[in-house]
């Protein structure tokens, strides 16, 4: 009988959701914070002008890709090996913990092949040869970021693996500590502080990546030296085609779902395009902002899926339905509290950009729009995360199918046919998550049935 993360299925599920919450979002808040504090300290380099920062921007997108993959493996195994340790399939979840750390590594060593086989090509496609000097400093920033990817990769994939065996805040800690080390080296290395040299955007990436390794080494001490439910054997690595196929099939929508930000990003500034390049600006800004309240979300996300998992696994319908409450409630309450601070402060936060009158006034009446919306969006990223939790991971992607590129995309098309087209094309947004929101609600209706009720009379 394990006993390590026994209290999954013992303690209130409220209390556990407080006690994963805080960990999740502060995890992601800090993950974020990398490219943002190498963006504020390569700004204050005189010497690198405007086309360090610009290298950042370009980079940035070829690390979400990284993050999207290692997300996959790891909430797949997250939710698997919760489920399994319910089930008391110690062997199992062990087992499916050895798979995805295979998946990782093998993951990031094709992707860093990849990135620098193919890095002035993949470079100009971002973006990067809009200048000579961009370009020389995007290929510098890119190289030493792309030989932190294994790294990068293997640790964020770790902390889904230490959430689910009931250790949110080791998760936590591993991250910030990279975080501070990063905020910490980026000074000394770019400016070239205490008889170092300056080594520019180069001191940047290495402070990036020298914390992603200590996150990772911190992962592996605690995973290791705290988990007495899954210690490591080497033949755990050996790869099972089975798991992989349930990790994947539980963890493919996340993949997809960062997929779809990205495509739903593309196509919005297309149409938006017809509108004008103002349009393009203010939204380009508002998304910048609103990230921080749907990181806030999928933090929450991140703690919902292993308490829903080792609880069905259990087979306690109860706790399951109490996580499906809880969770929902949680997440929907915190982005009202985005909501809220957005509409409150729709001026001034879009004035502390350093845009045109237009630009700004376009996107204040995005960030007063849009949020309308977040009620609907919360609801949406949780029933997401008890999808997954409930192996049900095409449920999942399908309402992201739907909320960021079926129905959002064609009516934010609608509204740019509208008169004042830069008043009104912000709602297509909310009325896009309100539309999901319905899909999400049937499919949980139906996976509920299926899934939870069955557990009542023992058939699941």
């Amino acid at each position: 009988m394990n006993t390590g993360n026994r209290f999954l299925g013992t303690e209130r599920i409220g209390r556990l959701m407080r006690q994963y919450a805080v960990p999740c979002i502060v995890s992601l808040l800090v993950g974020a914070l990398y490219s943002i504090v190498d963006q504020i300290f390569i700004a204050n380099a005189s010497y690198l002008g405007s086309y360090g920062n610009a290298a950042n921007t370009v980079v940035f997108p070829l690390t979400v890709v990284a993050l999207a993959i290692a997300v996959m493996a790891g909430d797949g195994c997250c939710a698997f090996v919760s489920m399994a340790l319910g089930r008391n399939e110690t062997e199992k979840a062990r087992r499916s913990v050895g798979n995805a750390v295979v998946l990782s590594v093998v993951g990031s060593l094709v992707l860093t092949a990849v990135y620098l086989v193919f890095a002035d090509s993949i470079i100009a496609m971002f973006g990067g040869t809009v200048n000579e000097e961009t370009f020389r400093y995007s290929q510098e920033y890119f190289f030493y970021i792309t030989l932190g990817i294994p790294f990068y990769m293997f640790g964020q994939a770790m902390n889904p693996v230490i959430r689910a065996d009931g250790s949110p805040k080791f998760a936590m800690i591993s991250t910030l500590a990279g975080a501070v080390i990063n905020i910490i080296l980026d000074p000394i290395l770019i400016f070239g502080y205490w008889g170092l040299p300056a080594m520019g955007v180069a001191g940047a990436a290495w402070a990036t990546v020298i914390g992603q390794l200590l996150s990772l080494v911190l992962g592996m001490v605690f995973h290791h030296g705290w988990n007495r439910e899954l210690p490591f054997h080497w033949k755990d690595l050996l790869p099972e085609a089975g798991l992989i196929r349930e990790i994947y099939q539980i963890g493919l929508p996340a993949i997809v779902m960062q997929a779809l930000m990205s495509f739903m990003t593309y196509g919005v500034n297309i149409i938006l395009g017809q509108v004008s390049s103002d349009a393009v600006t203010a939204y380009g800004l508002y998304y910048k902002i609103q990230q921080f309240a749907f990181f806030a979300a999928f933090g929450l996300n991140n703690a919902i899926l292993p308490l829903v998992a080792y609880n069905y696994g259990l087979g306690a319908p109860e706790r399951v339905r109490d996580g499906v409450v809880y969770g929902t409630a949680y997440t929907v309450a915190m982005m009202a509290l985005c909501a809220a601070v957005l509409w409150g402060f729709a001026g001034p936060i879009a004035g502390v950009f350093q845009v045109s009158e237009e630009v700004r006034m376009l996107c204040t009446r995005a960030l007063q729009v849009i949020p309308l919306g977040y009620l609907f969006a919360g609801a949406n990223i949780s029933f997401q995360g008890i999808f997954q939790a409930l192996g049900k991971g095409g449920y999942s992607l399908l309402v992201s199918l739907l909320r960021l590129v079926v129905v959002a995309l064609p009516l934010c098309w609608l509204f740019t046919c509208l008169p004042a087209p830069e008043r009104t094309v912000w709602f297509a947004f909310p009325l896009a998550e309100a539309v999901g929101l319905i899909a999400a609600a049937l499919l949980l209706r139906t996976c509920y049935r299926e899934k939870v009720l069955p557990l009542k009379s023992g058939r699941a």
